[in-house]
């Protein structure tokens, strides 16, 4: 009984999913591409990452452009705030509809363009994906992520994507063209994002760091540690025991002065943040949207295998892998090459990550973290929200 039961819900599904395409399909037939308009979507609907900051250099010109940002009310009533000049409206809604199949340039990073639903894509629309990682680490394809609604959303977003943005000869030949988008042209520029970590001047840091501090009530005069793993696909937090006290305590001994320590979850286990102890060293930082701003005042990093330790890589400062179920994730998830490749020491347990931090060389790091930028065809040179912008504005005014 349970099987027919599951057998009509998973029809009903299916219908009811090509009804809606069909009717979506049917109402793009009345819409007309706006020429001035350009659509924002993110991953976790947050304004952050790479659209963020197309967004802010797009707004810096002044531009007579209507710039629409997808999100939901729980991430406004969360104290998200968006700048003036950009028009909210909710996913999944039908004015959001309206506005993405009427927007001349839709910029995504990710493929929140097609997930859940089927968008057609009209004759003179231009989709630019911008993509969340960079340079590895973990294995994102269809052979590789065990769930199946990303996969086909992204599918779908490969097929209708025109360009790339990517920082790096391995992103364009594994990440994109090894994956998703084939046939897509790339632009590689850099990622808008990273400019923040290569431009920020000692003052912009400082002015950055009270911000954020003044937020999260920490002393500023403290050096930062940050921890931001990823999530797992069984949404499990049993590979998250990092002892934070002993943590606290070897960073003070080996790069002096006092430490606190930021705890970032992924957005996709931001529930799972609950459960941190949060102390006069500990805070918990998950519902900081922005992590380029939290990367840019971070003086250590550790991760498990989330690709933002590729970015943290260009300000090379000291960064280490805390990955306690490495085998089990590589055959979960994978990797694109093996961990200890890359510049960042790598422990599979509390003792192991605490040797790591004591031993630490720094001109061996630096070295590392030079050759491998240069072995990944890595360029990022603080211009690339500038370059992306200008090439946006040419398809804009074609």
């Amino acid at each position: 009984m349970n099987q027919i039961k599951q057998f009509y819900r998973k029809m009903y599904k299916q219908i009811a999913f090509y009804w809606v395409w069909f009717k979506r399909w049917r109402k793009s037939k009345h819409i007309k591409v706006n020429p001035r308009k350009i659509v924002f979507l993110t991953i976790n609907n947050m304004y952050t990452c790479n659209p963020k900051y197309i967004a802010e250099e797009l707004l810096k010109r002044n531009l007579d452009y209507e710039l629409v940002w997808m999100t939901t009310k729980k991430v406004i009533v969360d104290n998200h705030f968006f700048p003036k000049g950009i028009t909210l409206r909710f996913i999944n809604t039908p004015e959001a509809f309206i506005d993405i199949m009427s927007a001349k340039v839709i910029i995504d990073n990710g493929f929140k363009y097609q997930e859940g639903h089927y968008l057609p894509k009209l004759p003179g629309q231009i989709y630019i994906e911008t993509w969340h990682g960079s340079l590895g680490l973990k294995r994102f394809g269809a052979k590789y992520d065990s769930v199946k609604t990303r996969v086909k959303a992204a599918k779908r977003c490969g097929k209708l994507t025109d360009f790339c943005i990517s920082n790096s000869d391995f992103e364009t030949n594994l990440v994109y063209h090894g994956e998703f988008w084939p046939t897509a042209s790339v632009w590689k520029v850099g990622h808008p994002r990273n400019d923040i970590l290569i431009n920020a001047n000692s003052n912009e840091q400082k002015e950055l760091k009270q911000k954020i501090c003044e937020i999260y009530q920490i002393d500023e005069k403290k050096k930062i540690a940050l921890y931001a793993p990823t999530f797992r696909d069984d949404m499990s937090e049993g590979y998250y025991q990092i002892e934070l006290y002993l943590l606290q305590q070897t960073l003070k001994r080996r790069f002096s002065g006092e430490w606190h320590i930021m705890i970032r979850y992924h957005f996709i286990s931001r529930n799972l943040a609950v459960t941190i102890q949060e102390n006069d060293y500990v805070t918990n930082v998950t519902n900081y949207t922005d992590m380029q701003e939290l990367l840019a005042i971070t003086d250590v990093g550790i991760t498990d295998y989330s690709s933002w330790i590729c970015d943290f890589v260009l300000t090379k400062k000291p960064a280490f892998l805390f990955a306690t179920d490495i085998s089990a994730y590589e055959n979960e998830r994978g990797f694109y090459y093996p961990l200890k490749t890359t510049p960042f020491p790598l422990a599979t347990s509390n003792d192991e990550l605490m040797e790591n931090i004591l031993n630490f060389d720094e001109k061996s790091y630096v070295e590392k973290c030079d050759n491998f930028i240069a072995e990944k065809g890595c360029e990022e040179n603080g211009s690339a929200a500038f370059e992306t912008v200008n090439k946006i504005i040419q398809l804009m005014e074609q």
